[in-house]
């Protein structure tokens, strides 16, 4: 079995998050990913890998963002 470019996990963790802004801003490195208003103050969980970062809530994808590694 191959994986294919950015398949690879880099990071799983739960995240609990509090709403900062009317897009509910999460922050990973330095970065905010934004997650729909309706999941603010709710766990999450952050998949990050290479090219892309996945925001879950309770297995259901909530939201997906192309990775960034600037510094904000």
């Amino acid at each position: 079995m191959t994986s294919t470019p950015g398949s690879t996990l880099i990071r799983h963790r739960p995240h609990p998050q509090r709403a900062r802004a009317n897009n509910s801003p999460i922050t990973l490195d330095t970065n905010r990913y934004s997650v729909p208003i309706r999941y603010a103050g709710v766990r999450v969980t952050i998949k990050a890998y290479p090219d892309r970062v996945c925001i879950y809530h309770q297995d259901q994808l909530i939201a997906r963002h192309t990775r960034s590694y600037d510094r904000h």
